[in-house]
């Protein structure tokens, strides 16, 4: 999983993630200040799916690529 964090979306990130007991767990390699593994709740409603984390809940659009 390739990403973007920050404020403006200028930091990379890197990793992967998997269901484990239910939560979203997302764990980053790059950059080394994010690294590490976070579990968030995760809800399925359609084709919704909505994590919710640190700064509460965020819904992404579920689709084939």
């Amino acid at each position: 999983m390739v990403g973007a964090a920050g404020p403006n979306g200028n930091e990379i990130t890197d990793g992967a993630w998997e269901i484990r007991n239910g939560k979203c767990c997302c764990t980053l390699t790059t950059p080394a200040q994010l690294a590490g593994t976070e579990c968030q709740d995760i809800t399925i409603d359609g084709e919704t799916a909505t994590i919710v984390g640190r700064n509460g809940p965020v819904n992404y659009i579920i689709a084939d690529s």
